[in-house]
Formats: C-alpha cells, sequence, structure tokens
C-alpha cells in the first residue's frame, strides 16, 4: 500500500485509489483498501468505471500542471517571497504613518504651550498697572 501512504503523506495530492473485486465480501480487503471506493463485479460497474476513468484522465490532461516539481518549487518560494515583501513594505507604510501622527501631536502639543506661554506673558503686563507702589 505504499501508493496509498503517498497519497497520504501529500507526495501524490491528486492519487485516487479504488478496488474491484470479484467474489469477495468488502470486509476482506485490507484497512486501506476498505477505505477506497469499491466496485463489485457486474457489468454495469465495469462500464460505469471505465466511462468514469477515462473521464477523468481527460479531465486531468486539461487541468494538469505541466511545470516540473523543480519549477514549481521555485514558484511557490517565489510567491511567498513576494507575499513576506508586500507585509515588510506595509509594516514600513503603517510605521511611516503612526510616525507622522506622533509629530503631528507633538506640533499641536507644542503649538498649544506657545499659545499658553503667549497668554502668559499677555497678562502680566496688566497685573503690573494694578499694582500700587
Amino acid at each position: 500500500m505504499s501508493f496509498a501512504n503517498d497519497i497520504r503523506s501529500g507526495r501524490k495530492p491528486n492519487g485516487k485509489l479504488f478496488a474491484y473485486i470479484e467474489g469477495m465480501p468488502i470486509t476482506a480487503l485490507p484497512r486501506t483498501s476498505r477505505e477506497t471506493q469499491t466496485f463489485a463485479h457486474c457489468e454495469q460497474n465495469l462500464q460505469r468505471l471505465t466511462t468514469s476513468s477515462i473521464e477523468r484522465f481527460l479531465r486531468g490532461l486539461r487541468n494538469k500542471d505541466p511545470r516540473l516539481p523543480k519549477q514549481r518549487q521555485r514558484d511557490q518560494k517565489e510567491r511567498l517571497e513576494a507575499q513576506q515583501r508586500q507585509q515588510e513594505e506595509q509594516k514600513r507604510f503603517k510605521a511611516e504613518r503612526l510616525q507622522q501622527a506622533e509629530r503631528k501631536v507633538v506640533k499641536v502639543q507644542q503649538r498649544e504651550r506657545d499659545e499658553q506661554e503667549r497668554l502668559k506673558t499677555q497678562q502680566r503686563p496688566f497685573s503690573c498697572l494694578f499694582r500700587v507702589f
């Protein structure tokens, strides 16, 4: 059942197993074979199995990824690196926006302090006028 193990481990993700039996109960099959679709021998099942297998095969040919495994790995690695670059760029953008917001807050606070200081200096001469010496 090494093919079944290859399917489970992901080495053959599109692999399919089925059992075609004649003259035996399904319970006599090994456990991994019982977990697959089982067809009992009869003319109708044989024709249905053959027709559906040919259709799946042709569908698979149309959808098959023609790239070699190493090329697929390179493409996947490039996509992952591009996603990481995009995430880093978004983090930098957010950090820049945060710094800009902090600078604006500091400017507003400084303006408020300057305004308060200006108001204090404007009030001092009036307080001096009312002093009696």
